[in-house]
């Protein structure tokens, strides 16, 4: 499921964190913890690297490419912000 696409990976290099948005939580809890762990690694891996891991349950994969189009446009926003040089990001990143 690796993604290719144009990030400024030095740009990306400088975000500090990742956000997890409410309605992902709330899908995710409903699964095992294994699940749930995947998922969230998945999340935080595509946050800082903007790639999501080749090797998911089916269950993880499918739960992470329904959230695909959202967090890339998250990771989009952080990027921008840290290209205009603001010191936080975007609070809707």
């Amino acid at each position: 499921m690796s993604q290719k696409n144009s990030i400024n990976y030095d740009l990306l290099a400088r975000r500090e964190y990742v956000q997890i948005f409410a309605d992902m939580r709330e899908a995710v809890k409903e699964l095992d913890r294994a699940t749930q762990a995947e998922i969230y690694f998945s999340v935080v891996e595509y946050g800082f690297t903007g790639k999501i891991p080749d090797k998911l349950s089916p269950v993880a994969a499918a739960m992470v490419k329904s959230m695909e189009t959202r967090l890339k446009t998250s990771l989009t926003r952080a990027i921008a912000a840290l290209g205009r040089g603001e010191r936080k990001q975007d609070a809707n990143d």
